[in-house]
């Protein structure tokens, strides 16, 4: 999860460190690969009945680190570790429903001190006018096509801000589904495209056929 969110001026401006999340594990649970040079450490919990597993992936050069959530039925994937599902990789669960139970096994986690807060680089993209805090991070996943994340942040609070999420899978421009939050579409869609417009006039995104990514 990430913490002490802050930005110091009104302007724009690009910040390359972002905190993320990792797990505290008893060695029993964890499993290598000598191959591929992975380890994975995970917990299972029951949310609703269901039984979920929370894993934490980390390669040996620290480019295929993240975390899974792992259903009976779904597989969601929180690439940068920052308590939000970025993609889900199996299954037809909706984000919004795997970042629920998501949000719940982390407090699970978090309550028994297995949690530990990283602080590690990742290019993000964050601008803040009088009403909300953005931040857009573009993703690269291997194997797949980028998309971009958005988090709205509402103003006017010292501590857990309000947050609405959105993700454009192609990273077009578009959004295509909010994962968090209780903002319209159409109005979380308005807002993205401000940011955008603001980010290529600044030259902090990039436009690459038709894709707008974070440089």
């Amino acid at each position: 999860m990430r913490i002490n969110f802050r930005i110091n001026s009104l302007l724009k401006r690009t910040f390359s460190i972002s905190t993320v999340i990792l797990f505290y594990i008893l060695m029993f649970h964890s499993c290598a690969s000598k191959k591929d040079v992975q380890s994975s450490e995970y917990l299972t919990y029951e949310y609703k009945g269901e039984q979920y597993r929370i894993r934490s992936i980390h390669s040996s050069d620290k480019e295929s680190t993240f975390n899974e959530l792992v259903g009976r039925k779904f597989l969601a994937k929180d690439f940068d570790q920052d308590g939000y599902i970025d993609e889900i990789s199996l299954g037809d669960i909706s984000s919004r429903e795997a970042q629920e139970i998501y949000e719940y096994l982390l407090t699970m986690l978090n309550s028994q001190s297995k949690l530990r807060q990283v602080v590690a680089t990742t290019n993000v993209y964050q601008y803040e006018d009088s009403n909300y805090k953005y931040e857009v991070k573009s993703f690269h996943p291997g194997g797949a096509e980028p998309f971009n994340q958005l988090k709205i942040y509402e103003n006017g609070y010292n501590l857990n801000p309000p947050v609405t999420l959105g993700i454009d899978q192609n990273a077009d421009g578009t959004i295509d589904e909010i994962v968090k939050g209780n903002m319209l579409l159409e109005q979380f869609q308005t807002l993205y495209s401000k940011v955008i417009k603001i980010g290529l006039e600044n030259n902090e995104l990039n436009q690459v056929d038709n894709m707008i990514l974070v440089k």
